[in-house]
């Protein structure tokens, strides 16, 4: 009874937050209309060309239509290993969108989950070539003026942690000159702020978004490395909303503090109460919006036993219910959901302790 008391609960907050709250970590939502203005992951909205080996097109997430492509040999590689799917760099390929309003001014919080060996640019926030820019370099974060004139910061943490380890770069920019704040693993760097030339502030332009490179594609500087998943936001993030976003990555990614970091515990509890991964892809939705029949593809999060499955409305009541059993050979489940009015509803997993969510919405 207690813990349907508090999943009840849970669900009712998620749904009656649905808008609001449909962010990494609940940080943002996903219209465009909030600061969230980037989410790439590669578990959603990659493209690829036809042999399935090139990604022609990375699907913005966030409502914000940053959607990053690139073409001919420039398309980097998707790689499928035995855990989640990885965007691989070899040090020729980039994507990228064209100038957006999305990162006007010169403020922005961006996250990058990376693993093996990384060198080059990871993202550049641009108008073109070396000026105005927001950069993640050879893992430094730059708040580059003009060639030559910059402020830079490294993270001997980031340095720490193993090639084959997932892990988060984290850049934080401001509008003062060396306004920049560098996190690995939720740690925060101490390292000095390396300043050359002439330091002066950024102005408000719209800046491209370039994954791989920089928009003056230089060889040198070309990325070679896997990236896993983008998150910009156009402000600072405050210090809650930055480790809520943290603890989704740590979470989705298994990251720990093994090596370095301040990051949260993302373990099992003990106490009986559910453990609520809000929208954490465990679950893949569609179509979404749906009408009379909703696929679910499960994805690694889930165990060989038994699934409960419960399709919640906007007033916490269960419209729906289903207990499935679960193996790695189960592909997609097809619910069927003609009784079901217009509206908004969330899918619930439940296995043991943990129970996963996702929002849809029924036409």
């Amino acid at each position: 009874m207690k813990k349907s008391i508090v999943l009840a609960c849970l669900c009712f907050f998620l749904l009656q937050n649905l808008i609001a709250q449909s962010g990494p970590g609940g940080v943002g939502d996903v219209s465009g209309n909030s600061s969230l203005q980037l989410w790439l992951k590669t578990d959603a909205g990659v493209l690829l060309n036809a042999d399935g080996t090139r990604v022609k097109k990375w699907l913005d997430q966030s409502g914000a239509n940053n959607n990053v492509s690139s073409s001919g040999s420039s398309k980097p590689f998707y790689v499928t290993p035995s855990d989640i799917p990885a965007i691989k760099f070899n040090g020729r390929q980039y994507l990228q969108a064209p100038a957006s309003t999305s990162f006007f001014n010169p403020t922005a919080t961006i996250f990058i989950v990376k693993k093996k060996s990384f060198s080059g640019a990871a993202i550049s926030l641009s108008p073109g070539g070396f000026s105005q820019e927001l950069l993640i370099l050879d893992k430094r974060i730059y708040h580059h003026h003009s060639s030559g004139n910059y402020a830079a910061q490294a993270s001997t943490c980031l340095n720490s942690i193993p090639d084959n380890t997932y892990c988060i770069m984290e850049g934080i920019w401001g509008p003062g000159v060396t306004e920049i704040t560098y996190f690995s693993n939720g740690l925060i760097s101490t390292d000095p702020i390396d300043q050359q030339g002439v330091q002066a502030l950024l102005s408000p332009i719209n800046r491209k978004i370039t994954i791989g490179q920089r928009d003056s594609f230089n060889p040198s500087e070309y990325l070679v490395g896997n990236i896993y998943e983008v998150i910009g936001y156009n402000v600072k993030l405050s210090a809650a909303d930055r480790m809520a976003v943290e603890n989704y990555l740590a979470c989705k990614y298994n990251i720990n503090n093994n090596y370095c970091g301040a990051l949260s515990p993302c373990e099992g509890r003990s106490d009986g109460t559910p453990i609520l991964m809000a929208d954490v892809d465990a679950l893949n939705v569609y179509p979404n919006p749906a009408s009379g029949k909703l696929y679910i593809d499960f994805t690694g999060s889930f165990q060989n036993d038994k699934i409960k499955l419960s399709i919640v409305n906007l007033l916490g009541q269960t419209e729906l219910m289903q207990t499935l059993n679960f193996d790695e050979s189960t592909g997609t489940i097809v619910l069927s959901i003609d009784q079901l009015k217009s509206g908004n509803y969330l899918l619930v997993a439940e296995q043991g302790e943990k129970v996963f969510t996702k929002k849809f919405v029924v036409e």
